[in-house]
């Protein structure tokens, strides 16, 4: 039906007209979908020690944790640190050798939390993929009662990425090759054309169902094997026609591989060489050229499959409908998507500008403290497995969430434009309020609500990096989208049942204040101090 050699020839020469673009798609696709698996020969010899060897002592101590193997720097409170070395020597070392000024230990040996655990992954030169493995066990370790969630989060996630990352990116890396066929000026980002225009759930359904199919019939062998080369133009179809119905997807690609399927098998064939070199030169030759030369030859045939169903009429020819991939018009504009209807929005999203009532701040100032409470009793719950009233007030409500959350949307109104600066703000004035705040019960009330002392980057156990950090990033979050669509809940009570409600909440928030300032709330549990000693 066709010659081998031409298509790879015509696989060739597209390869010339976008190289570094055709090895920049399929490198992003080895590195974060595993698409080519002799890539994986190059990576792993990249996590090999710098001396040469295969197994670094990061990777023995990998391979122990999977043996259930017991570490004796694997225990609870110690941390990742190996042979001494924490964060605190290399920070220290390094500062002295700058400024010649001696830094204080206190806030830098750290063995608690995510940042300290990826320092310590950092300075042990674990590499990406292992590390998870390694702070997923250090998390068990320490909260043995969310190891049950934790292993559904991970089934849930693992699942989620494969049916809306995996399976979508592979239909945008042949979206990819397909309009470089014809124009050689496409772009890196046209792998994600799925999401930028809306066109995922379709996608992903087929895809699914695709895997399904082939597991099905894997289970045959033979069948296996014939059903992996009549679904191979699925994803193709997909990528040209993403509003496809699943069974005229399905008989497309069985109608457009009906006879073909044996010259498809002779073309994988002829890469075996380049595979075999591939695998002796650790990966190398894929990366640089093998990858992107099959990809671009699949396309090849593909294009060969289309127009045999346009000339032999085949039953849904129409819905390969995308004429623009074959037949360049006279004034192309870059990087559109030509068959599906881009949608331009004049304006950006201005919602944070809208004015907040007096009324409606005094709710949000609630409402934050609320969420607040609940997170900080859920948060201690699945560590601890108790229940219990977090926070120095008696009632359902943490004041240092409620300010926050009002400072945020009353202060950063002018500088909204800027994101990063609403950020890098929220930052240091929570870092302000929750270091004052602790400082005032560690000092005058003699009562540590919360201790970050061995957190990587704390000021006295009462702020730490990491919780900054993640501070400043809700704050951004409430300033742009949640305080916005409160907002609109708010205004759909009635003002009269808004008023009852604060009139209500007001005075019992005020009495707390009044009573807890003499009878602050204590007991085990209460404050983050109890369960470290």
């Amino acid at each position: 039906m066709w010659k081998i050699r031409e298509l790879k020839k015509k696989a060739r020469s597209n390869i010339k007209q976008n190289y570094w673009a055709m090895i920049a798609v399929c490198f992003i696709m080895a590195l974060l979908v595993s698409e080519y698996s002799v890539s994986g020969v190059l990576f792993a010899r990249m996590e090999g020690s710098a001396d040469g060897n295969a197994i670094t002592k990061a990777e023995q101590e990998v391979q122990m944790i999977e043996n259930g193997d017991e570490l004796d720097m694997l225990t609870p409170n110690d941390g990742y640190a190996i042979e001494g070395i924490t964060p605190s020597d290399v920070i220290q070392h390094y500062a002295q050798e700058i400024t010649g000024i001696e830094v204080p230990e206190e806030g830098l040996n750290a063995t608690q939390g995510v940042l300290a655990t990826l320092v310590n992954g950092w300075l042990r030169g674990v590499n990406i993929l292992k590390y998870a493995v390694i702070m997923v066990d250090s998390f068990l370790l320490h909260h043995e009662r969310l190891e049950w969630l934790v292993a559904l989060l991970l089934v849930v996630a693992n699942v989620l990425f494969f049916v809306f990352v995996k399976n979508i990116l592979l239909i945008g890396e042949r979206r990819f090759f397909l309009e470089n066929n014809r124009y050689h000026d496409t772009q890196i980002r046209r792998i994600l054309v799925l999401y930028k225009e809306k066109k995922v759930l379709n996608p992903a359904k087929i895809m699914l169902m695709k895997t399904v199919f082939n597991a099905l019939w894997g289970l045959t062998i033979v069948g296996g094997i014939y059903k992996y080369y009549e679904y191979k133009m699925i994803r193709y179809i997909l990528a040209e026609n993403p509003d496809i119905g699943w069974r005229e997807c399905f008989k497309l690609s069985k109608q457009m591989t009906r006879g073909c399927k044996w010259n498809m098998f002779l073309v994988d064939c002829s890469f075996i060489g380049w595979y075999l070199l591939s695998i002796l030169l650790a990966g190398i030759p894929a990366l640089l050229y093998v990858n992107p030369y099959y990809t671009a030859t699949e396309a090849e045939i593909y294009f060969t499959l289309r127009d045999r169903a346009y000339v032999e009429g085949l039953e849904g020819f129409e819905l390969l409908n995308d004429d623009l991939l074959v037949h360049e018009p006279e004034e192309r504009v870059k990087d559109i998507y030509f068959s599906l209807e881009i949608k331009i929005h004049d304006k950006p999203f201005k919602s944070w500008k809208k004015y907040y009532s007096p009324v409606n701040m005094l709710m949000f100032f609630f409402t934050f403290m609320f969420i607040g409470w609940c997170w900080e009793v859920i948060y201690t719950f699945m560590l601890h497995g108790e229940l219990c009233n977090r926070g120095s007030l008696h009632g359902p409500w943490l004041p240092i969430y409620g300010f926050g959350g009002a400072m945020v949307i009353l202060l950063f109104r002018k500088i909204g434009e800027k994101p990063h600066m609403v950020f890098i703000l929220s930052f240091i004035c929570c870092g302000i309020m929750e270091y004052c705040t602790g400082w005032y019960f560690d000092n005058i009330k003699g009562i540590k609500y919360w201790d970050y002392s061995n957190y990587f980057l704390n000021l006295n156990g009462y702020i730490c990096l990491e919780g900054l950090l993640m501070f400043a990033f809700l704050a951004s979050v409430g300033f742009y989208l949640i305080a916005p669509l409160f907002d609109d809940w708010f205004n759909k009570i009635p003002l009269r049942v808004r008023y009852v409600l604060l009139c209500i909440f007001v005075p019992l928030f005020l009495f707390d204040v009044g009573y807890s300032h003499f009878h602050p709330n204590v007991g085990e549990g209460i404050g983050g101090a109890d369960y470290e000693q």
